[in-house]
């Protein structure tokens, strides 16, 4: 008898729990009283499905969590057997989530934070990181990738002071002095820590408005077309060689040196920009299919202060995102289907289209 009735109290236990919606509920005997655990053994399993969701595909996946590709797709399979629904739809680029794939996607990405805030908040309660660091990167970094997500690092680190700083006005090749340095520039006489976090890929653009106005532009036919030069690439003449004999063929109609006001150009349909491949998630921005695309190492530089805890924690963070951002890959991309970069890249980037327009 005693074995049928301790279920039954356990089961109305976790139903008083789901309706207060609780996740602050004090943990006493009574809750242990069943002997039971009453979530399944899919917890590993949401976790590779989060992180290929994430990605866009299983290879992706694999790399984040630091897996192999076989092994997700097998925990993949035995987790839509468990549900008995497809959770995928398999494409030859990648993975995209049927519409249950989608909720559940949801559903785990909201599982995920909670573990990640009941780990930080543990690990808190033993070392807290605080202090102060700087970061340095391009307008065009600071806007899309790095501000928007760091309300992550905050949620993380609540008692770091981050300062930010535009590395758009040094043009002669030096690192910033920040602390810490996102850019694309190598300086072996730096004496900051140096490591490679991803890639940046350039390739033509233009906005919709200037290919109604003058046509899609041909690389073979350019002679009546506008082209928009950063001065940043006048530095490595080598690298952008393709890009300068394209636009020796044309006029050239405006220059910058700041990040942001070469996009706003381009976006302004003053004429063709090289931009990152990432603004392709611009609606207003197309790619140009020209076979030219200019490939740059992204860096991050780091001051050697074993003794700033802030400072570290800062450089793992943005090191992990970088290194699993599928638009900093080795190979480039021009679309992305995960969940965790793409939609708040977008997000921004249509943003700042509105507020141009305006």
């Amino acid at each position: 008898m005693d074995e049928i009735i301790r279920p039954a109290l356990a089961d109305r236990k976790r139903d008083e729990l789901n309706e207060r919606g609780s996740t602050n509920a004090e943990f006493t005997h009574q809750d242990s009283d069943a002997a039971r655990i009453y979530s399944p053994a899919v917890w590993s399993e949401l976790r590779v499905f989060l992180a290929a969701a994430k990605m866009g595909s299983f290879s992706g996946g694999a790399k984040l969590i630091g897996t192999s590709q076989p092994s997700v797709s097998r925990q993949i399979s035995s987790l839509e057997k468990h549900f008995g629904r497809q959770l995928f739809v398999r494409e030859a680029q990648g993975v995209r989530l049927t519409e249950a794939g989608r909720e559940l996607a949801a559903q785990t990405a909201q599982l995920d934070l909670m573990i990640s805030r009941l780990t930080s908040t543990q690990e808190g309660r033993q070392t807290a990181v605080r202090g102060e660091a700087s970061l340095a990167a391009s307008d065009s970094i600071l806007s899309t990738w790095v501000i928007p997500f760091l309300p992550r690092l905050q949620q993380n680190h609540p008692q770091i002071r981050l300062e930010v700083h535009s590395s758009d006005t040094l043009f002669d090749g030096r690192v910033p002095t920040a602390d810490i340095v996102l850019t694309t520039r190598y300086n072996q006489n730096c004496t900051k820590a140096c490591k490679k976090v991803g890639y940046s890929h350039l390739l033509p653009f233009v906005s919709r408005s200037y290919a109604q106005r003058k046509g899609l532009p041909r690389r073979d036919q350019l002679d009546h077309h506008h082209f928009i030069q950063n001065r940043q690439f006048e530095t490595n003449p080598e690298r952008f060689e393709a890009w300068e004999h394209a636009r020796a063929q044309a006029h050239t109609a405006g220059t910058t040196k700041l990040s942001l006001s070469y996009i706003q150009m381009v976006r302004a349909g003053l004429g063709i920009g090289l931009l990152e491949n990432y603004h392709a998630l611009d609606p207003e921005l197309m790619a140009l299919d020209w076979s030219l695309s200019v490939r740059q190492d992204l860096y991050l530089y780091c001051a050697r202060d074993a003794s700033n805890q802030a400072l570290h924690a800062v450089c793992d963070f943005m090191t992990k995102m970088f290194r699993a951002n599928p638009w900093f890959q080795e190979t480039m991309v021009t679309h992305s289907r995960d969940i965790e970069y793409s939609p708040l890249a977008r997000n921004v980037l249509s943003r700042s289209m509105t507020l141009t327009a305006e």
